[in-house]
């Protein structure tokens, strides 16, 4: 892995940190990231790539051990890339109420919560939003202090998550 890389990588680990540690002081909410604020979106890393993850040390987590993760607890989504749609910088929480369903409010969106559906193909992590019937997979890795979901047909990692317990967002 090229030092670029690695440098990009360990600066996404400490942008995360210093989120975390200003949400836990009551000083912000996750989600009120100002995708326009052009010092927010220059701190992020660019998305890496799987390959480039697993070249630093990073590590598939098992399909079994991601569902115990989710189920029941919030997951905070960063965008590293711009994806599907969704913006570079965007971020969304979701509540994985069951073994099946999923209650996410995103700062992309128009605000308010959306019903989906997860399930695991076995290390995969599969979602669809309950009207569209587009199931999206991806892999959850991590490597030093960060996760990150890649596209599992694809050599991209453009979703940087932390996974709190419970429902953090009441959703």
């Amino acid at each position: 892995m090229s030092a670029r890389c690695l440098r990009t990588l360990s600066k996404a680990i400490g942008i995360v940190i210093a989120m975390l540690q200003t949400e836990a002081h009551g000083q912000s909410n996750f989600l009120d990231y100002n995708l326009k604020d052009a010092g927010y979106l220059a701190k992020l890393p660019e998305a890496p790539k799987k390959s480039a993850v697993i070249a630093a040390g990073g590590f598939l987590v098992p399909g079994e051990q991601v569902k115990r993760m989710f189920l029941g607890n919030t997951v905070y989504y960063t965008w590293l890339a711009t994806y599907r749609g969704v913006s570079r910088g965007a971020t969304s929480a979701a509540y994985h109420r069951d073994e099946r369903h999923v209650v996410s409010v995103s700062r992309y969106g128009n605000g308010k919560p959306a019903a989906l559906l997860w399930w695991m193909e076995g290390d995969a992590r599969c979602t669809e939003q309950i009207d569209s019937h587009v199931p999206i997979c991806r892999l959850i890795y991590e490597l030093k202090d960060m996760t990150v979901q890649c596209i599992r047909e694809e050599d991209i990692c453009p979703i940087m998550i932390r996974v709190v317990p419970g429902n953090a967002e009441n959703l």
